[in-house]
């Protein structure tokens, strides 16, 4: 399993997800909480930390977005 194998777009890693948006991974990753390489204008995302990842809860009151 190669590196390429396991790198997705945001889209892809959303939709992987399932639990959140395109928006909300790209702002994990404005963070710096997510490991991710920029191509231009596409950031790409590692496979396994993305599935993994769970966000600190953050003194926001519920769960905003869906």
């Amino acid at each position: 399993c190669s590196m390429a194998d396991s790198l997705l777009t945001v889209t892809q890693a959303a939709a992987l997800r399932g639990d959140v948006t395109d928006h909300t991974i790209r702002r994990w990753l404005r963070l710096g909480w997510l490991p991710a390489t920029k191509y231009g204008k596409t950031w790409l995302v590692e496979r396994e930390p993305v599935l993994g990842f769970v966000p600190p809860k953050c003194g926001r009151r519920g769960q905003h977005g869906r």
